[in-house]
């Protein structure tokens, strides 16, 4: 490769280009890092209507009363707190917190 900027030019340099690695072909830190950044932008306040547009699979078993966690491909759970609360008069479930993103352990969860 060579840059060039008006009348100069920089050496000759190789490059290699590779590939980003998909989550589904193996790469779970990039799947777990873009789980974490669904996270991150449930903010406190968020309807729970919003963030189940993201968030379509409840895990199965025993939920806590004041949280909900959600499955994401491939073995990465959410718990999201939820608290009520009325907005214009009515009463809406919204996020409270901060979600807990973590990979499933196959033999405890």
């Amino acid at each position: 490769m060579v840059l060039k900027m008006g009348g100069g030019q920089s050496a000759v340099v190789k490059m290699r280009w590779h590939e980003p690695v998909s989550w589904r072909k193996g790469n779970m830190k990039s799947r777990v890092k873009e789980v974490q950044d669904l996270g991150a932008a449930l903010y406190d306040g968020l309807p729970r209507a919003c963030a189940e547009r993201w968030l379509t699979v409840k895990d199965g078993g025993t939920q806590e009363e004041d949280k909900v966690r959600y499955y994401l491909e491939p073995r990465i759970k959410m718990v999201v707190p939820y608290r009520q609360t009325f907005i214009s008069g009515r009463e809406r479930t919204i996020v409270d917190g901060t979600a807990k993103v973590y990979v499933e352990d196959l033999l405890t969860d």
